[in-house]
């Protein structure tokens, strides 16, 4: 009966599903910080990353708000993040031709506005199913987004940013997300 209820639960969701392999991307961390995402965001129309920042500021950040990081994280961006990330988010403001203050403000309601709806279920035999899902209030604008992502280090790539959010599970361990 558990696992009629975790498929009625998850059908809607797998007949939305559609097969889609996000765009894969380079970032070169031998390159210096402000100029590391500018290969990324050649192949982004800069007019549409504006339009989608300037929506998701304005829906989800008040603008006192606003008004407050903006100058502050422009002021005072080195004390609040390392140097080399500090850099780069320089670097993408100065690419798009934004506000840096926009573009930390633009991070913090990134950050903010994520939700998880979850569910843990056990079907009679005592298997346990874990599902999640990463909420956003603006998942159209995160679609033409998603992306994945190696970071290269000396010819090698160093790590993997995998399409938005996935989460590694082992099987019988313990995780916190």
């Amino acid at each position: 009966m558990i696992g009629l209820h975790l498929l009625l639960l998850l059908a809607p969701g797998l007949l939305h599903a559609q097969d889609y392999a996000p765009p894969r991307y380079n970032v070169s961390l031998d390159r210096p910080p402000e100029q590391r995402w500018e290969p990324v965001l050649r192949h982004y129309n800069h007019t549409e990353l504006k339009e989608a920042m300037e929506h998701i500021l304005r829906t989800t950040l008040p603008g006192w708000v606003h008004a407050i990081i903006r100058p502050l994280a422009e002021a005072e961006l080195l004390f609040l993040v390392r140097k080399e990330y500090a850099g780069e988010i320089k670097g993408i403001a100065r690419t798009l031709g934004v506000n840096l203050g926009d573009v930390v403000a633009l991070n913090l309601c990134y950050e903010a506005t994520a939700f998880c709806t979850s569910i843990i279920a056990q079907d009679n035999n005592g298997n346990v199913y874990h599902g999640r899902n990463l909420d956003y209030n603006f998942p159209e604008i995160l679609k033409k987004l998603t992306l994945d992502l190696d970071f290269i280090k000396d010819g090698k790539v160093r790590y993997f940013l995998p399409t938005v959010h996935w989460v590694h599970h082992s099987t019988n361990l313990f995780y916190v997300v």
